[in-house]
């Protein structure tokens, strides 16, 4: 659909390499590396099931190692991925360097995690509801540091030598460190709405009914809204203004999936039909944090 809309038919010679790199269009990417996770989900599922059924020194000791072989791939996934396309492909096109290049691999990290929290789900409420004010601490530390990271080439800070070998030797752990303390406080962010905050949390139900789809359009649906204020009407940006075609981009992108999902046959279309997980350990409706 984003292909059509943005008009380029050409991608449709090869749309079968297109969408299994998330190269339709913007950031779309994620796409990509999601439909593998996806394809080889039974063979993940089998693997921690076994994982699961061996002793907690076992499951420690394989976590342990896997956390250390992350690390190393983390840190050189660059010279791993052209090694790993050059030795598949003799001449490797764009789509193949990208295919290499999403591997779920660098990302695995944040699934097994997920599916630790799933298996271990009582210890882990207890670890959170006894570490959340520390976790809550150390986000904005954190969030500072990544919105550092992201603004610094565009705002012009030069940094001396010292700070650049510094935060070079310790990018990748706060890169990391911030994906995995922010998925920890949306998580006591959304226990807290959850028990607490009844309209806010039927609203994000809401949301997240249609939010799958409604991420595969918002970056087309994300031009239409800045489209008025900026090209038209030459509104410069600023926060206010950011946050205001961020909240039209939400909502549009939500209710063009809630509307198109009238339709007969529609969750082929948008995904929003769902099918919940039992998981060991893990009981969907009871009381979260408190």
């Amino acid at each position: 659909m984003i292909i059509i809309l943005d008009g380029e038919y050409e991608k449709f010679n090869h749309i079968i390499g297109n969408i299994i790199t998330g190269n339709t269009q913007y950031h779309l990417w994620y796409m990509g590396m999601l439909m593998r996770v996806i394809l080889f989900f039974p063979l993940i599922w089998v693997f921690f099931n076994d994982m699961y059924a061996r002793s907690k020194l076992t499951r420690r000791v394989l976590f342990a190692l896997f956390v250390v072989t992350f690390w190393a791939i983390n840190n050189s996934n660059d010279a791993i991925t052209v090694s790993v396309t050059n030795f598949i492909f003799d001449h490797p096109s764009k789509l193949q360097e990208r295919f290499i290049g999403i591997s779920p691999i660098l990302w695995s990290l944040y699934l097994v995690i997920g599916v630790k929290i799933a298996y271990e789900y009582d210890e882990f409420i207890a670890l959170i509801d006894k570490l959340k004010w520390y976790v809550i601490g150390v986000y904005p530390l954190l969030l500072a540091y990544n919105y550092y990271d992201e603004v610094k080439s565009r705002i012009g800070v030069q940094e001396s030598d010292l700070v650049k070998d510094v935060i070079g030797y310790s990018h990748s752990a706060l890169k990391v460190a911030f994906m995995v303390i922010s998925i920890l406080v949306f998580y006591i962010v959304s226990s807290y709405v959850y028990s607490s905050l009844p309209k806010a949390y039927k609203a994000l139900q809401h949301i997240s009914n249609y939010s799958y789809a409604g991420y595969l359009v918002h970056a087309y649906l994300l031009q239409v809204a800045a489209a008025p204020p900026i090209i038209r009407y030459g509104m410069p940006c600023s926060i206010p203004l950011d946050i205001a075609i961020y909240v039209v981009t939400i909502l549009l992108s939500i209710e063009l999936i809630h509307i198109i999902s009238y339709l007969p046959y529609s969750h082929l279309l948008t995904g929003s039909k769902r099918v919940i997980l039992s998981l060991p350990g893990m009981i969907l409706t009871k009381p979260i944090i408190k």
